[in-house]
């Protein structure tokens, strides 16, 4: 016969793994609408602009995304480091500190590094042959509401409310981007540049925002956080926080580097059918992403809970859920990726042996588990800034040597190289240091 603590944490697991599974179906229902329709919205805009605006376009942004590392300085993926662990533990005023300091401290940061990119601005656009104040101004306008969504977005995951945090962002965004567009191309065609498309970006993040802030303070902030006064660890979280910044910033770098390489070492036409190319090859490893929302507060709450083979079964599910979703995906783009490419326009079929070299990294990546979120979430963030840090230059050098011989296919080589690579280590990073098995191929404790 069972006790009642057997019977209590029976229950509780089940619940659990109820709420896992709720937040899972939720998360793909939803942001898979909204990667379909930032993908709708990407196919329009490039037939507006054409290939050589949409180079620029997507130059510009991947700047963007680079800048906007450094102003979320780490502390996006500390909020959901530490918020899940305050509350789990009813320290409300530590969980009110944390999201008041990230705030503080990330718009901060973006205002630093709008001054920055502007002093950097003859380097960064100097492959636009254009002038580039615009561009600029721009960039300096979008980078806070870029920083400010993305900490906005990271409190939503935190307080275990994916859904909510990927309808404000990709759905709402999407939505805005393709009315924007549709309007321009029907009435204003002959003006549309990459500045005008730009131009609905900045919309786009300011309803995204607004919406997000809403909703994180009038739906989702529990009371007893709201109310209680706000207790501060600023040195604590900022130890954490660098760590988690180098990880974060070395994925999202990784994504950058060789759109960017591209437009510097080639041109921006090619950079902008790249960076169209890599779209698509990430839909390869988007249920690996979405799953990965609902997971990372739940692998901090677990395994500070000492709930082992509660988190080796949600891990062990995921992990085969991902992989499952994805095999399709591969195959049909593989398969059938000239056509696919060829919604952006005739010039950007020029990508497909491009693409089938990222989708085959992007599998590799899903089928490794959430191996980066485990470590992020369970105290190895030292190790794993260090190797990503590493892949990461890795990732600049082969770009270097691989771009200038082979071009588009070079920067795609790069890039899946490095993926391997830093998965491999993960995988058996993973299971030495911290006792789970990430892949789909670890065993399943019912």
């Amino acid at each position: 016969m069972t006790t009642i603590a057997e019977n209590m944490t029976i229950n509780s697991t089940l619940s659990l793994r109820k709420r896992v599974s709720k937040s899972t179906l939720a998360v793909f229902a939803v942001n898979g609408t909204g990667m379909l329709l930032l993908f709708v919205s990407q196919i329009v805009l490039a037939r507006i602009i054409g290939a050589v605006e949409f180079g620029i376009y997507s130059y510009v942004l991947s700047w963007l995304g680079v800048l906007a590392l450094a102003g979320k300085a780490g502390l996006d993926s500390a909020l959901q480091r530490f918020i899940p662990e305050y509350a789990a533990k009813q320290q409300w005023g530590l969980c009110h500190g944390v999201l008041r300091r990230g705030y503080q401290i990330s718009f901060l940061a973006s205002l630093l590094l709008v001054a920055l990119a502007w002093l950097l601005s003859p380097l960064i656009l100097s492959s636009v042959e254009k002038s580039y104040t615009v561009y600029i101004l721009l960039m300096a306008a979008l980078l806070p509401l870029s920083v400010l969504l993305r900490i906005t977005q990271s409190a939503l995951l935190a307080f275990k409310r994916p859904a909510i945090a990927h309808l404000t962002e990709s759905v709402l965004q999407s939505l805005v981007l393709i009315a924007g567009a549709v309007a321009v191309g029907m009435y204003a065609r002959s003006a549309a540049t990459s500045v005008t498309m730009l131009g609905l970006h900045l919309l786009a993040f300011t309803a995204s925002l607004a919406a997000g802030i809403y909703l994180l303070g009038r739906r989702v902030i529990p009371p007893q956080v709201a109310t209680a006064a706000a207790e501060y660890d600023t040195r604590h979280w900022m130890t954490v926080a660098f760590p988690l910044f180098v990880i974060s910033s070395m994925y999202v770098l990784m994504s950058y580097t060789d759109t960017v390489m591209l437009g510097m070492l080639a041109d921006t036409t090619v950079s902008g059918i790249y960076a169209a190319t890599s779209r698509i090859a990430l839909l390869v490893s988007l249920p690996l992403v979405f799953i990965n929302s609902v997971l990372i507060p739940y692998i901090a709450s677990l395994y500070h809970g000492d709930r082992f083979t509660d988190l080796q079964y949600i891990v062990t599910m995921a992990s085969r859920t991902a992989g499952l979703l994805a095999l399709p995906v591969f195959i049909i783009l593989g398969v059938s990726g000239d056509v696919v490419l060829g919604l952006f326009g005739e010039e950007f079929t020029s990508g497909k042996t491009a693409l089938n070299i990222l989708i085959a990294g992007q599998l590799v990546n899903v089928l490794s588990g959430s191996v980066g979120a485990l470590l992020m979430m369970t105290g190895q963030h030292h190790f794993a800034a260090k190797v990503v840090t590493l892949c990461a230059m890795l990732n600049i050098l082969l770009n270097y040597l691989l771009i200038p011989e082979f071009g588009i296919n070079g920067a795609a080589a790069a890039t899946a190289i490095t993926v391997i690579i830093w998965n491999a280590v993960f995988v058996a990073s993973t299971r030495r240091r911290i006792g789970i098995k990430p892949t789909i191929f670890a065993g399943l404790n019912k």
